[in-house]
């Protein structure tokens, strides 16, 4: 009825209703204000002042720690906080955060904040233990991550990229003794680790893995000593190992025909799921399928059984750097800022590698418990966009891994650097190893097949 009215009739009557609606809003407004004022006049308990916070002193709080309460509460002895603290520090990097800031806290208060929230304890506990603020913890947080990020590197490519210095050699050197120099040339070992994230924000799907929950595709590389000399978080959950190892720049120099290191004798040792890079490249070594006759399952058998031996280190190294850092016994909540997780990643995996060069034990904490509950909708399992949808439609596309390869890893066509190594623990009668509480690993006792 109101639209069949002339333009000057609506005007007419809308203009009332307006004005009836302002003032309905100011008198809300005015009650509001009136209700405010008489409760803050009628208020009993007195206003919390301000009270100026107390920094913790760290000479008072090393003094109160035993060596081995130190090491449970920091992962790192005396000797390695103050060697750390030395490295990061470096032209005052830890201050130049807030260099305009006329009182800054100690740089010790700054790494002894980080190394207690990746140890796993609550950020709560650690603004009240440290004095400081919940906004200040988290605003040094990342910039402490970041100075240890900055101030360690990891040497395995540049190790390959001047495998004629001699440091490969080395490596090597340190797996050549658990078989006699028989079963040489391995420089590392290979493998991915599922790190658990929430659900993030962006793109939630692509960082759902296999395993049944959200996740970083993190490949990491170790020595004999278990200390990580290679890591990439380029990828999410879902990508495949193999796929992940090719996007990484490591992937690029053992996929490189005219690299040095390919006319070496020099390797890494992978687990089956990789494959489809071993095929394309003489520097990595994947088990055999065991095919063929008895003679050939047999010796197939014995060089899987030598290269587990190498490969187990990779995956101690794994279980190390979970134990020691409670952090990664949840998942990470940064939903909205992944390159976070990655950072830490590389921190937590640097910082291990300290922690193996001072010989510290791994802490004996609480082994983490399995989780449950995930943030966000899981694929199948649940309401949301992803129900009802193929694995194949939401999950990172591979161009570089094809399940259809039906020559992938078979014995003696793409890896004879593997066939030659499997030989020669035939013509010296290494078999299998064998676990003895004397002697270590002991040769196999069955004369070799011919």
């Amino acid at each position: 009825m109101t639209l069949s009215m002339p333009l000057s009739k609506r005007a007419v009557i809308a203009g009332p209703l307006c004005w009836a609606t302002v003032l309905r809003r100011r008198r809300k407004q005015r009650l509001k204000r009136i209700v405010a004022i008489y409760l803050y006049i009628t208020q009993t308990t007195p206003r919390r002042q301000f009270q100026a916070r107390v920094w913790m002193v760290w000479a008072e709080r090393v003094a109160s720690l035993t060596a081995r309460q130190f090491v449970a509460r920091y992962r790192l002895d005396l000797g390695g906080f103050d060697y750390l603290l030395a490295e990061i520090n470096r032209d005052g990097a830890l201050w130049q955060y807030r260099a305009n800031v006329k009182d800054q806290i100690r740089p010790e208060l700054l790494l002894s904040m980080f190394l207690r929230w990746a140890a796993g304890g609550s950020y709560l506990d650690i603004c009240d233990l440290h004095g400081v603020a919940e906004s200040t913890f988290y605003a040094h947080l990342w910039h402490t991550a970041r100075c240890i990020d900055d101030a360690f590197q990891f040497p395995l490519v540049e190790m390959i990229n001047h495998c004629a210095d001699g440091d490969v050699e080395l490596a090597a050197a340190e797996f050549d003794t658990k078989s006699g120099g028989t079963f040489r040339g391995c420089i590392g070992c290979i493998d991915g680790l599922q790190v658990k994230i929430e659900a993030p924000v962006y793109q939630a799907a692509r960082y759902f893995c296999r395993k049944g929950f959200y996740a970083l595709n993190a490949q990491m590389a170790c020595d004999s000593h278990r200390r990580i000399i290679w890591c990439s978080t380029l990828c999410c959950g879902s990508t495949h190992d193999s796929a992940a190892l090719n996007l990484s720049e490591l992937g690029r120099i053992l996929a490189d025909d005219s690299h040095p290191i390919q006319a070496m004798f020099y390797w890494l040792a992978g687990d089956d799921a990789y494959k489809g890079p071993a095929n394309n490249t003489c520097s990595l070594l994947t088990p055999y399928d065991c095919a063929g006759d008895e003679a050939e399952k047999k010796k197939q058998d014995d060089f899987n059984a030598w290269l587990s031996i190498c490969r187990i280190n990779i995956e101690c190294a794994f279980g190390m750097l979970v134990w020691r850092w409670g952090i990664l016994h949840r998942c990470l909540n940064h939903p909205r800022h992944v390159e976070h997780s990655t950072l830490l990643v590389h921190v937590l995996a640097k910082l291990h590698n300290i922690a193996c060069d001072r010989k510290i034990p791994v802490s004996n904490t609480t082994w983490p418990c399995k989780m449950d509950s995930y943030r966000g909708r899981v694929p199948g399992r649940g309401g949301g966009d992803l129900v009802g949808r193929d694995w194949a439609e939401w999950r990172i596309p591979n161009k570089y891994f094809d399940p259809q390869d039906t020559n992938r890893g078979r014995p003696g066509t793409r890896q004879p650097l593997r066939d030659e190594l499997a030989d020669r623990l035939k013509f010296a009668s290494l078999g299998r190893p064998k676990r003895s509480q004397y002697v270590g690993y002991e040769r196999d006792p069955r004369p070799a097949s011919d």
